[in-house]
């Protein structure tokens, strides 16, 4: 039974904080006290210095490229775009030890015996920020493997709350296994998907796959068209569902230990209807006919994501190549998505007229995936990307990857680190402004930033209100 605290004196319930305090919670816990603090957490003012030589089209601009640490991106954004992201990407540093993660400017290796608990607080600040972007209706995908996804996991429930859990999508990353394994071939990474409120977001209908079109048939020429046999029983007792019919043939048929998941008069008028099919000899167990024209137009979203259907790490390192230049092939993005991947997160997570925040920009296949799906319906999807110099430190060469009404146009990503995504039609969301973060040293004087917060300052470039 719990106690009354009513009758405790305050000395009783100051010996009953101190108490809790003391006891473990339930819940991921990391070594934040004897960890080093990330240098790049910090109240110092931020702000963007906006770079019209690496910026492209015509202001007002409707997408924005950051270049600097992105924490301090998150931070300035949440002045800007709080509660306006639809949708979040994110393909942060993987922690497997071998030069992939960067904590205040060193690479963390597998030695480090606090290598989690670096990745945990780097990660634990970011989402923080993250969650305060998003919209009412908004949601998260976060590409992970198995380095640290059991780490992440509670992570994320920590942050966004166990229960705006949505799912756990594996996504096959390669076609063949890899028979040098020493134990088992690495054959899939996890993208592991929240909500603000799962009570609020509804995912959009997945478009068919061929194999899924493919399955609805017109065998017997039925003028409405192909459809595909379905099961008329149910497991669930029914109490109408407990009947005899006779086919074409005479042969009788029962549900069995199952139940028929209509009446018999409703059985009688979809035979009429011809809606049901005993099968070509007219001897077969009796199934509903589901036509094509009656269905939705797309699937639920399922967990997991063959390589078929969104790519895999080869087609994302070719497509890579296509729009950058590497002095070897060794140099190339040692994780890149395929842009399908980032496509088939984009038709489930947003609406035409929607924001795509990705926080860890890499190549900027997440810029390339918007534009691409905006070129296919007309949208008017916008994106923001904020990508760390380092990571995109390389020469580009320009490549028309796809295009719309005859017109080209090309993922730029330039080596001043930051990235031009040159749009050169309506339908692929027009201009993009390029700043840099601004966050002076509070020792130091501060420079006038040209790109504050919605234009305030009178050299600010022209910026498309909430976004």
């Amino acid at each position: 039974m719990a106690d009354n605290y009513d009758d405790y004196s305050r000395e009783e319930l100051l010996r009953e904080l101190r108490l809790r305090d003391r006891r473990p919670r339930f819940g991921l816990v990391w070594e934040r006290k004897e960890i080093e603090h990330e240098k790049a957490v910090n109240d110092d003012f931020v702000a963007l210095d906006f770079d019209p030589a690496l910026s492209c089209g015509v202001a007002p601009y409707r997408n924005l490229i950051i270049e600097g640490d992105n924490f301090d991106a998150l931070r300035y954004l949440r002045m800007t775009h709080a509660g306006k992201i639809k949708c979040i990407y994110i393909d942060p540093p993987y922690n497997t030890g071998n030069r992939d993660f960067i904590y205040n400017d060193r690479f963390v290796d597998k030695e480090d015996a606090y290598r989690h608990s670096k990745w945990l607080e780097f990660m634990y600040r970011r989402l923080q920020l993250a969650r305060d972007l998003l919209a009412e209706d908004g949601v998260i995908f976060v590409s992970i493997d198995d380095n640290e996804v059991f780490n992440l996991a509670p992570l994320m429930n920590q942050v966004f709350g166990e229960r705006n859990f949505i799912a756990t999508v594996i996504w096959q990353k390669v076609y063949s296994p890899k028979n040098t394994a020493m134990h088992f071939s690495d054959d899939h990474e996890y993208v592991l998907v929240y909500a603000i409120s799962r009570d609020v977001w509804r995912p959009n209908p997945v478009p068919r796959s061929e194999t899924q079109t493919n399955a609805y048939k017109n065998i017997d020429n039925d003028p409405r068209g192909h459809w595909k046999a379905s099961d008329m029983t149910a497991r669930n007792f029914y109490s109408k569902g407990l009947y005899e019919v006779t086919g074409p043939t005479g042969k009788k048929f029962t549900s069995g230990t199952r139940y028929w998941r209509q009446s018999y008069e409703s059985f009688l008028e979809l035979d009429k209807d011809n809606r049901i099919w005993w099968g070509a000899s007219g001897n077969n167990v009796p199934a509903l006919k589901r036509f094509l024209t009656d269905v939705k137009q797309g699937v639920v979203p399922q967990t997991l994501w063959k390589y078929e259907e969104v790519g895999h790490t080869q087609d994302a390192k070719k497509e890579v190549q296509e729009v950058m230049q590497f002095e070897d092939t060794a140099s190339v993005f040692s994780t890149p998505k395929p842009i399908r991947l980032i496509e088939r997160i984009l038709r489930i997570a947003t609406k035409p007229d929607d924001i795509i925040l990705d926080f860890f920009a890499g190549s900027g296949t997440t810029a390339h995936a918007v534009m691409k799906l905006n070129a296919e319906d007309g949208g008017n999807r916008r994106f923001i990307l904020v990508s760390s110099t380092e990571a995109i430190e390389e020469q580009i060469l320009p490549s028309p990857p796809f295009s719309k009404g005859g017109e080209k146009s090309a993922p730029l990503f330039t080596k001043e680190g930051a990235a031009n995504v040159v749009a050169n039609n309506e339908a692929n969301g027009g201009s993009i402004t390029k700043g840099k973060i601004n966050n002076p040293d509070t020792n130091e004087e501060t420079k006038t930033p040209s790109f504050t917060k919605e234009g305030v300052h009178s050299s600010s470039p022209p910026f498309e209100k909430g976004g």
